[in-house]
This record gives C-alpha cells, sequence and structure tokens, in this order.
C-alpha cells in the first residue's frame, strides 16, 4: 500500500510541473506584445508633435511683417534673380551703377544710376484683357537699355517686363518676372539689407500707390518719418523749374521741363522735350531747406520714353543745387 500511494503522488508532481512549463511559454509572448504596443504609440506622438510645430501660425509668427504697396512689390521684383535683364536691379541701384542691356551696350562703360521712378500709365494701353479692374501699370525710368521697362500689379501679385507693342497677361508673365503676394513677401524678408538700402531710391506715382499696407515694421516706421522730414522742405513747381534752369545741367536740355509728377515724399518729375523726338526726366529732391539734389535722365521721346544708352554725352547724372 506505502509504494502506491508514492507512485500517485510522484505523478502529480510530475504534471504540475508541466503545467508550469506551460505557463511560462504562454506569458512571454505577451510581455513582448506591450512593448511593441508601447513604441508604436511613443512614436505616433512625436510624428504629431512636430507637425503641430510646423503649423503656418507657428511659422508667420517669426517672419516679420512687410508693406506690400506697389513699390514694395517692385523692389521685390528687382531683387529677384534674373531682374538684370530687364530693367536695373537691386544690387545695380544700390552700387549706383549698371551695364546697358540694349544694342552696343557690351562697348559702353558702366552707366550711373541714382534712383528710378515709377510712372503710372494705361495698363489696358500695355497688357489686353486685363479680367482685374484694380490692375495699375507704371514705366519705370530710367531703363537699362533700348526696351521700355514696365511694371502690372494687382492686388495679388505684380509682374516686371519690358514691352515695344500691345502684349497678353500670359506673355508678360512668361517673358517676364511674376511673383504672387506670398513669392514678394518671402523675397523682401530674405532681403532685408538690401530693400532697406534702396526704398529711398525708387519713387512711384502718389495717386496709383494706394495698395492698403500691413501693419508697419520698426524699419518702415523710421522710413516714414524720414519721409515727413522730407515732405517739410518740399518744392512748389515755380521753384523746381528756377532750380532745373539754375543749376548746370545744359539749358538745351531743360528749357522746355513742366512739372509732371509730385511724389509723396516732396520729389517732383520734371519732363522736358528737347529737339524733334527728345525728351528728359529729371527727379528735385529737397534735401534739406537748403539743397535740392537733381538727378536727370536723358532719352527720346520715340516708343515711349528710352534712355540714351551713353548718359554722359547729355549733360550730368545727379547735380545738388542750393535753394
Amino acid at each position: 500500500m506505502k509504494k502506491i500511494i508514492i507512485a500517485v503522488m510522484g505523478a502529480v508532481v510530475v504534471i504540475g510541473a508541466g503545467l508550469g512549463v506551460y505557463t511560462q511559454r504562454e506569458q512571454t509572448p505577451k510581455k513582448t506584445d506591450t512593448k511593441q504596443h508601447t513604441r508604436k504609440h511613443t512614436k505616433k506622438s512625436t510624428y504629431a508633435s512636430v507637425k503641430k510645430s510646423e503649423t503656418p501660425s507657428a511659422k508667420s509668427s517669426s517672419e516679420p511683417e512687410v508693406t506690400l504697396d506697389d513699390k514694395h512689390k517692385f523692389l521685390a521684383l528687382i531683387e529677384t534673380p534674373g531682374a538684370n535683364k530687364l530693367s536695373i536691379d537691386a544690387h545695380q541701384l544700390q552700387a549706383g551703377s549698371y551695364k546697358s542691356t540694349g544694342v552696343g551696350g557690351d562697348n559702353l562703360g558702366p552707366q550711373t544710376v541714382s534712383s528710378l521712378t515709377l510712372t503710372s500709365t494705361d495698363a489696358n494701353q500695355l497688357v489686353n484683357y486685363l479680367d482685374d479692374p484694380n490692375t495699375k501699370a507704371y514705366q519705370v525710368t530710367p531703363g537699362s537699355g533700348g526696351s521700355n521697362v514696365y511694371v502690372l500689379t494687382t492686388p495679388h501679385d505684380a509682374t516686371l517686363f519690358c514691352a515695344q507693342n500691345v502684349s497678353t497677361k500670359q506673355q508678360i508673365t512668361d517673358y517676364g518676372i511674376h511673383l504672387t503676394n506670398a513669392a514678394i513677401t518671402q523675397t523682401l524678408n530674405q532681403n532685408t539689407s538690401l530693400t532697406k538700402a534702396i526704398t529711398d531710391k525708387v519713387f512711384a506715382d502718389a495717386d496709383n500707390d494706394a495698395t492698403p499696407a500691413t501693419t508697419a515694421t520698426s524699419e518702415q516706421t523710421a522710413s516714414k518719418k524720414t519721409t515727413s522730414t522730407t515732405v517739410s522742405h518740399k518744392l512748389t513747381d515755380a521753384e523746381a523749374l528756377t532750380l532745373l534752369k539754375k543749376s548746370s545741367i545744359p539749358e538745351t536740355e531743360t528749357r522746355t521741363a513742366q512739372v509732371s509728377q509730385t511724389s509723396p515724399d516732396g520729389s517732383l518729375l520734371l519732363v522736358s522735350y528737347p529737339g524733334a523726338k527728345g525728351e528728359n526726366h529729371f527727379v528735385l529732391r529737397p534735401i534739406n531747406d537748403d539743397q535740392v539734389k537733381i538727378d536727370a535722365t536723358y532719352g527720346t521721346a520715340q516708343g515711349g520714353f528710352t534712355p540714351f544708352e551713353d548718359q554722359s554725352q547729355y549733360g550730368p547724372s545727379s547735380v545738388t543745387v542750393s535753394r
């Protein structure tokens, strides 16, 4: 009897041991599944965090606000690579000299430039089938060669182009430089120092430069203060004509001069028509109560105002006169 009981107990022990091994093998995969689930969850949370930091609102908050009036749209256009093939670009304006792109320009030396003027013109005479009633157009003077340079703006974009005849919007977009407002903002943000250096060298018509601007930055506020100071020394039409005749610019180039445009910074554009096809532009800008700077561009009225390639043959490009 004792031997039989011992055998039964031994069988129970073996069976219990077997159950223990089976249970351990079943639990091990479950622990592995738990770790894998945790790893996947952690990775997903990290991705969500990155996406959240890249939202447009978070990104835009770090970018400075810029002005999107027509003048600043033009600044962005001439800051764009390749602008020197159409117009005097931002770097040339900053340096004060450019290479003519006209026929025979390679044989000419550096041409001087101290400012660019945007004179309003009829957009419908330049581009056919304009679908935006708020489209505005300007002629840029001086140009960099034999073709007339223009800027076309809408509330949404701007285009820099050269033209001798009426074109379509698609043509000027294909052969010119076209920027949307978003691209203009990006260009100005990437070239803040260059923009600051040339802003006071560009003059646009006051009555046609009225696109609403965003909140001004500290640099723009300082620029407005400078403009206000300049306006306080503004010229009358009669004084401008007197100072032009008083300058060292030849009388043959100035005798028919008349005031053409007045800019918000206090400067005046005077245009004269010497000879049968001649046309000269003179921008008079008050420096202070005692002095006025005159920037001259000599050209022809044939096919629209076109600056001559060799300006030095006709007179000084820039003079300062006492009031």
